[in-house]
């Protein structure tokens, strides 16, 4: 028996799907309504949320410090968490201008050991792979983030960088750990882990991002870094080279100069020393290298000084400023001996002031000058002889233009001069007109070395203080040999003097004894005290010196040095010492050796009773 029918069985299925397909439209319609009074739905699949950590420290002083590579703790926190893809932005040590800020902020860490040290603040966004419909799914995640940090990182060590340039770990230990709330319906654009806006690399550098890129991460300028240097060839943020194309470490240019790089600065770049440029020279007002020249601050070229003297330069060097000749300095002065641009002096080994010659003469210089030198004037010259013709300090003669010697007019009477002095000229004898000097004319001639005395003419020796030619000139019979002048005797005249053995030594006057070769009386007139007996000179000590030294028991004999032995009633030390074999063991000289009459083993012979 048949209840449907083929048709009515096809009715009856549409109609159920019929009615199906209605249901199901009016629940999927009313879901979102009913979804809404539960939570807020958000439609991408992929939540990004951003999270800080805060972490108790040390440190009080942030200026002075700067954190490390963020990229390995980057990958420490993903190999650890496994909760999604995480992205470390900065890690940072915030400098707190308000007081207050920075308290509540340690109060935060107010239950760890640390407590009064700044705050280090880690802050890093979480991809989730989980897609996440509800609100209440998010805040789950975030829990289950919250307890792996609590649970995974409860403490954490950084590299630190202080300020001079030492690396030191930093123990941290875990304040608290905080989901900073966005806005879920706006994008994320500086934590949404792709490389977009005007970002140099993903959620970092740029002018629209606040995160600094790390260590091999893409860059176009240096502020894209978190290090400041981004290499300027291969655009990653590296650390500082000597071949990144910026300027750092203790470079003066880029890549070049100072001490780490070996590379020197060509010309043009930024030096701060010579040593700095290739050529060796800095410029000290431009600082950057340059080819030498006459205002670089430095002395090269030929100056004397720096940008002064010589040929190259037209400036001439002031005062205290090195040179060769007086042309090199301003004041065209260059002192002989120092080889210094002084003010004009009169030891400055020049002809300057109103000197006639070098260092003597004038008005304003003491001394006078010598022979040979040029005058103008008799109280020029030390002699106070200034020939009028020839304008230079000579001995005395008859053709000087000068009453010396015993003229009795210039250049006329006397005894020296031949010539005889004409009418009007002055005389003060007759004989200075027919007579000969004398020794007693009061003038130097002859061969008087001063007035009336010294010389082989003249009896009547020289006063202290007069010149003198040899000691023979002198009453004191010295004449000291360096300034030729008569002194008393002392014992650095350069004479043979006193009770002086040689020249200014020995003798009991003198406190110098005599060197090698010097005359000597006695071994203490020897700086080496030893005076040969027969030479009587000071010589090193001998085996024929007439006394006993070296390793001698005896005068010249004894001993190791010397081959002689001594003789009969000589010193000695030992029975080697004498030339008989026998040192006297108490009195320690060579003597016969006497033999005991009652000796046996000694008895040569016996006198027998007659």
């Amino acid at each position: 028996m048949r209840f449907f029918s083929w048709p009515t069985a096809v009715v009856l299925i549409c109609g159920i799907v019929f009615i199906w397909f209605f249901a199901g439209t009016i629940v999927l319609s009313l879901l979102p309504v009913y979804l809404s009074d539960k939570s807020n739905f958000d439609r991408v699949p992929t939540h990004v949320q951003l999270f800080e950590l805060r972490y108790a420290t040390t440190l009080t002083d942030t200026k002075g410090y700067t954190i490390g590579d963020i990229h390995a703790l980057n990958a420490q926190l993903n190999k650890e968490l496994h909760v999604g893809t995480l992205n470390v932005l900065a890690v940072k040590l915030p400098s707190f201008t308000d007081a207050k800020r920075k308290r509540r902020a340690i109060s935060d860490c107010a239950s760890q050991q640390n407590s009064t040290g700044d705050v280090l603040i880690i802050q890093f966004t979480l991809s989730s792979d989980r897609t996440c419909a509800t609100a209440k799914c998010r805040a789950t995640l975030i829990e289950k983030v919250k307890t792996h940090i609590q649970t995974k990182f409860p403490s954490l060590s950084l590299p630190v960088t202080l300020s001079n340039g030492t690396s030191i770990s930093l123990l941290l230990s875990l304040c608290s750990v905080s989901a900073i709330s966005t806005n879920t319906n706006s994008k994320l654009t500086c934590v949404d882990g792709i490389k977009n806006q005007d970002e140099s690399d993903a959620d970092c550098g740029g002018l629209v991002c606040a995160a600094r890129c790390g260590i091999n991460q893409q860059c176009t300028k240096n502020s894209d870094c978190v290090n400041n240097n981004c290499h300027q060839t291969q655009k990653t943020c590296q650390e500082p080279s000597c071949s990144d194309g910026n300027k750092n470490q203790d470079e003066s240019g880029v890549d070049c100069g100072g001490l780490i790089c070996s590379a020197r600065c060509g010309l043009g770049q930024y030096c701060i020393r010579n040593t700095d440029c290739s050529i060796g020279n800095c410029h000290q007002t431009d600082g950057t290298c340059q080819v030498p020249s006459c205002n670089d601050g430095n002395k090269n070229q030929d100056e004397t000084g720096i940008d002064c003297g010589g040929l190259t330069c037209a400036t001439r060097c002031g005062a205290n400023q090195a040179c060769l000749y007086n042309s090199d300095c301003s004041n065209k002065n260059c002192h002989s001996l120092f080889q210094i641009c002084l003010a004009e002096s009169c030891c400055d080994g020049n002809r300057n002031q109103d000197e006639t010659d070098l260092d003597c003469g004038g008005s304003m210089c003491r001394g006078r000058c010598s022979i040979n030198q040029q005058c103008t004037k008799n109280s020029d010259c030390a002699n106070n002889n200034c020939h009028q013709t020839q304008k230079a300090c000579e001995a005395p003669s008859c053709t000087d233009g000068n009453q010396n010697q015993d003229e009795s007019g210039v250049d006329c009477g006397g005894l020296t001069c031949p010539a005889r002095c004409d009418l009007g000229q002055h005389c003060t004898h007759n004989a200075d007109c027919s007579n000969v000097p004398s020794c007693d004319d009061g003038n130097k001639n002859q061969d008087e070395m001063g007035i009336d005395c010294g010389g082989s003419i003249c009896t009547a020796r020289c006063n202290l203080n007069e010149v003198c030619s040899n000691n023979s000139d002198c009453s004191s019979r010295n004449c000291y040999t360096l300034f030729k002048i008569c002194l008393a005797q002392s014992c650095c005249d350069g004479n043979q003097n006193q009770d002086e053995t040689d020249v200014d030594c020995g003798g009991s006057i003198c406190g110098a004894r005599c060197s090698l070769n010097q005359v000597c009386s006695r071994n203490s007139d020897c700086f080496n005290k030893n005076c040969h007996q027969t030479n009587k000179t000071c010589l090193a000590p001998s085996c024929s010196d007439g006394n006993q030294n070296q390793d001698e028991s005896g005068v010249d004999c004894g001993g190791l040095t010397c081959p002689a032995r001594c003789d009969l009633g000589q010193h000695c030390t030992h029975n080697a010492d004498c030339s008989n074999g026998n040192c006297h063991q108490t009195k320690k000289t060579c003597q016969v050796s006497s033999i005991p009459l009652n000796s046996s083993k000694t008895k040569i012979f016996e006198i027998s009773p007659k």
